[in-house]
């Protein structure tokens, strides 16, 4: 599969790429630090090449992992759009190379939807783009409050936004499902006549996959924090945003996408060590 990872220059983003890219998943490393790109990049590969020379055999897990990175503002919808058609085509291009070299389906009752097991665009989204500007409210800025919400919160909806597009939620419906005409696979659907009994009616039934989004958001959503009006705020949006957003592709689009949100304490990362040790010390009580 194809992941988009924005963040990914450093933090929690730069370790979710490194973790997919041992999986042998391509990568789309989205940041507006240039330098750390390259670097996070160098070390997804390093990564993928240690790990696939371990299981060797097991080359299901461990396919060619392509690494790629995209410099995107995720507060600037034109960099977003353009960060998805980057990854979609990358996605695309290795789609059609895993499925010039599969083998024919040895079923003859059972064909997929996708000429290829690999899904034709990004089918993973995981957003780790984030900043703070903590000062006490008495002093906290427009600026600052705003500038917060655009990167946290407006960034999220914009790539989620993208990333559920109608074509692109077709597309991985398309290479989430398999069809039939065996009637060991047969399942009642709403689109089959209730008369018609038989066999050789197509059907869809679902064969794992699809896509998945996961928003990075914070434990200062839920418990606020000194100094952090703005990036709680940010935080409790994503939360709530992530949940309705789960809701509708579970109700309206037959749960095609997977929304999710995890909710880290402090971990040690540049964006972490701003935060004075007696707040961390206050947060760990």
């Amino acid at each position: 599969q194809t992941a988009i990872i924005t963040g990914a220059a450093s933090g929690i983003g730069s370790a979710v790429a490194q973790s997919f890219a041992a999986e042998g998943c391509n990568v789309v490393l989205a940041d507006v630090d240039e330098s750390g790109i390259k670097d996070v990049s160098i070390q997804c590969q390093s990564i993928y090449n240690h790990s696939s020379s371990i299981v060797k055999s097991n080359s299901d897990k461990h396919q060619n992992c392509v690494v790629k990175g995209v410099i995107c503002d995720v507060t600037d919808e034109n960099h977003v759009k353009h960060l998805f058609r980057e990854a979609d085509d990358l996605a695309s291009s290795l789609s059609k190379v895993s499925s010039s070299s599969q083998e024919d389906c040895n079923s003859s009752s059972l064909s997929m939807a996708s000429s290829s097991s690999n899904p034709s665009i990004a089918s993973i989204l995981v957003n780790c783009a984030g900043i703070t500007r903590d000062t006490l409210f008495s002093t906290m800025s427009l600026h600052d409050f705003e500038k917060v919400l655009d990167v946290n919160l407006k960034g999220t909806f914009l790539t989620c936004k993208e990333f559920c597009l109608p074509h692109r939620l077709e597309q991985l419906s398309l290479d989430y499902c398999c069809y039939s005409t065996d009637k060991n696979h047969i399942l009642k659907t709403k689109s089959q006549d209730k008369k018609n009994t038989d066999t050789n009616v197509i059907t869809r039934t679902k064969r794992g996959g699809g896509g998945s989004i996961v928003n990075i958001g914070s434990i200062i959503s839920q418990s606020g924090n000194v100094g952090q009006a703005n990036y709680a705020a940010s935080k409790g949006g994503v939360l709530s945003f992530t949940t309705s957003l789960a809701k509708e592709m579970s109700i309206r689009h037959d749960g095609i996408v997977r929304a999710n949100t995890v909710l880290p304490g402090f971990i040690e990362t540049p964006m972490s060590e701003a935060v004075p040790d007696h707040i961390k010390e206050r947060m760990r009580g």
